[in-house]
Formats: C-alpha cells, structure tokens, sequence
C-alpha cells in the first residue's frame, strides 16, 4: 500500500532522527562524561546524609511522605527554605528533589546550575518520558539522578550511567497514615460503575485526548480539563471520596509513562482502564497479583461505544473479585498491598539506591 507524501516524510524524519541519536549515544565524549559524574560523586558522596533527607513540602508531590521511612526522617521544606537551600546553597544535608522543583527554581533563577551546591542532591524526574530537555539539564545537575518512567531510559542510562534507574512514582495523592485508617471506606461498595478519569487538557498530547474524548461517550465523568486546580486544592478525604465514586478509573498516559494516577487507582482498590501497550510495564511492577488484575487492557485504536460497554463490565468483574479477596485478607497483609503502592515505596527504592550508589554501609 503506498502511504502519503506527508507520512513518508515524517517516517523519514523519525529515521533521521533515531540515527542522530544513536550516534549521539555512541559518542566518545558521552563515555567521558559518565566517568566524570562517577568522579563527581566519589567526591560529593560525603554531603549525603543518611539519617535525615529534606524535601520540598508541595501537596501535588512529596508532601504526603511520612515523617520517617525506615530509619531516615523525613524533613519537609516550605518554599522560602527549600529553594534557600537550592538557590541560596545553603547547607541541610541530603535534598531529594523532583524535575517539577528543578524547572520552578530555574524560573527564580536560570543560572543557579552554574554553581555547586552544598547539599547532596537526590533527582527524581517525573516527566521523563516527554520532558526530554529538562531531564539532561536536571541529570547533569543532581548528585543522583532516577527516572520514574521505562520509556528514554536506555537513551538517559547513556548519558548518566547505571544510577539512572527507574523507580515508578506511587500513589502521592495521600498519606499512608490517612489510607490505612480509611480500610473501611477502601472496600466498601461503590455508588457507580462508569469509568472517572479527568485528565489535564494538554494540546501536545493529541492522542491522549482523543482516547479521553472516546471514553467521554460512554461515561460524562471521562473529561479533559485544562486546569485541575478546583480538584487539586481538595483535602484528603474529599479527594478519596471522589475516587470511591467508581469501581473503575480511566487512566491515559500522555505517552508510554505510568502516571501517579494508576497508582491512585489501585490504591484506592479500584480497577484501572489502562491502554493495552503498557502491558509489558504492568507485568514488570513488583506489585501483588491481585493488583496487577484490577488492570483491564483496552485497544485505544477499536473504541466503540458497544466495546467501551464491554470494557466496563470486564472491569466491573474485576473489581468484585479483588474486593472479595481484599475483604477476606488479614488487615496486615492488606496493609502491605497499600505500601507497595504508595510514594513510600518508591522513595525508600530510591534511598537504597543512593546507598548502594555511594558505598554507604
């Protein structure tokens, strides 16, 4: 089948492109830099500290950590002494910081990368999979740098070395403390089975909205919206409440990532409408399989109405099967399933790593 003039040269530019890239991470001068953070961190390594690590105190990210994990306490910083100690280089030890603080410090102060820090610094990039710009500036920046997302990190691994493990985001939308107290509601019966999933309206993301805007036909709570602030100014309990509505959530990422909302979703013991190319991602996850089966697959590309109906009560299915079993496990055991999939998880990964990373015994 002949394709178009316009298709043939966007597979040529994608050719050209991934050539460029290849070549790219080839290159010797990449193998010097990697030495060189190597070098960077054996003579850094001493400002980490392995009691205490500081993070910036922001409601959408690492504000819902507990006050310790393991044995290290977790300190939270407002504003004004987190980006001090970004920006002022002002000294408190170990700073885990995500890609969204490292851009919201170069508004304050583009050139503040110029200048070593005094603390030790922990990267955590959230966007990896589409923010590609800002992950080198932020890998180059950090002490230690992690990816949330599988997708570019082959690409990130070559610039960075070894250290530029993935480590998935979590559920960030809640305390641990808040959930386990909130079982009762976890596992009660919900009031609706059409799918929720109201995704931030982003217009570069045009295959996203277009999968959202399909859902939209079956269920009006399926929106896109181009400023979520309404929901994210919302206590904890109101937030829970809204996720409870539905034994089933929409979940569409923006490109091959698994967004803290999956994360949400099953947390909330809800079952997930996932697309079906990240498949492979979910049978990688180090979670329970009884997590892993509230995730229905769909193809993004056969929506229709009579189809997406299916999906729901496939879904639907699904999640009586996981409450029943929920319902019947020990509260400890439960427990566990919430923590595998909470924030907490994936920051002690992360303090383990810089441990291992640094030689710290």
């Amino acid at each position: 089948m002949d394709i178009s003039e316009n298709l043939a040269q966007l597979f040529n530019t994608i050719s050209h492109s991934s050539n460029v890239i290849l070549g790219c991470i080839n290159n010797a001068e990449l193998k010097e830099f990697r030495h060189s953070l190597r070098q960077r961190l054996a003579v850094r390594k001493h400002l980490h500290s392995n009691e205490r690590i500081f993070v910036r105190d922001d409601p959408i990210q690492l504000a819902q950590l507990p006050p310790r994990i393991n044995h290290v306490e977790v300190v939270k910083l407002a504003d004004p002494y987190f980006f001090g100690a970004l920006l002022g280089n002002q000294r408190v030890g170990t700073l885990l910081m995500t890609n969204n603080d490292f851009a919201f410090a170069k508004r304050y102060n583009y050139s503040f990368t110029s200048v070593p820090n005094n603390n030790f610094l922990i990267g955590w990039d959230f966007d990896n999979h589409h923010w590609l710009d800002n992950s080198f500036s932020f890998g180059n920046y950090v002490d230690i740098y992690f990816p949330a997302h599988v997708i570019n990190l082959h690409t990130l691994m070559q610039a960075f070395g070894e250290q530029s493990k993935a480590i998935p985001i979590g559920s960030l939308q809640w305390t641990l403390e808040f959930l386990e107290a909130s079982t009762t509601q976890l596992l009660a019966p919900r009031e609706s089975n059409l799918p929720i999933g109201e995704h931030g309206f982003y217009e570069k993301f045009t295959k996203r909205n277009e999968i959202v805007s399909s859902w939209a036909r079956v269920s009006p709570d399926c929106t896109l919206n181009p400023d979520l602030r309404s929901y994210t100014s919302l206590a904890q309990q109101a937030r829970l409440t809204y996720w409870l509505k539905s034994t089933t959530h929409l979940v569409v990422p923006s490109g091959g990532d698994l967004p803290a909302r999956f994360f949400d979703a099953l947390i909330t013991r809800s079952c997930v409408l996932l697309p079906e190319d990240l498949r492979n991602t979910i049978d990688l996850l180090p979670i329970d399989d009884y997590d892993k089966h509230l995730v229905q697959f769909f193809d993004p590309g056969a929506l229709t109405d009579r189809h997406m109906s299916d999906l729901i009560q496939l879904g639907i299915h699904r999640w009586s099967t996981v409450n029943s079993e929920d319902r019947a496990t020990p509260l400890g055991r439960f427990k566990e399933r919430l923590l595998a999939l909470h924030i907490t998880t994936s920051v002690s990964k992360m303090l383990d790593n810089t441990n291992a990373l640094i030689g710290y015994t």
